[in-house]
C-alpha cells in the first residue's frame, strides 16, 4: 500500500480522495491473489512511478488504468 500512498501524496487531491476509499478493497484484492500478482504489480508500479517522475501524466495516466484492469483480471481469473 506504501505505493498508493505514495502516488495520493503527489498533489492530487482527487487520486488521494479516490485511493482512500478503495484502499480496503485494494489490500483485500491483494490478498487473494498475492501470488499471482506481486511480480507484475511491482512491475507495472514501477512504470508508472518512472512516467510519474518524467512528467508524462498521459502514460502514467494510461499505466495506472492497466494496472487497475490487469488486477481486476487476476482476481476474476480472466484476460484484462
Amino acid at each position: 500500500m506504501a505505493f498508493y500512498a505514495l502516488m495520493a501524496m503527489a498533489q492530487n487531491g482527487l487520486l488521494a480522495t479516490m485511493l482512500s476509499q478503495v484502499s480496503g478493497i485494494v489490500r483485500w484484492i491483494y490478498a487473494e491473489r498475492i501470488e499471482q500478482r506481486v511480480l507484475g504489480s511491482w512491475h507495472e508500479h514501477t512504470l508508472i512511478c518512472d512516467a510519474v517522475a518524467a512528467g508524462d501524466a498521459d502514460l502514467a495516466r494510461q499505466l495506472a488504468i492497466d494496472h487497475v484492469n490487469s488486477a481486476r483480471g487476476a482476481f476474476f481469473d480472466i484476460d484484462a
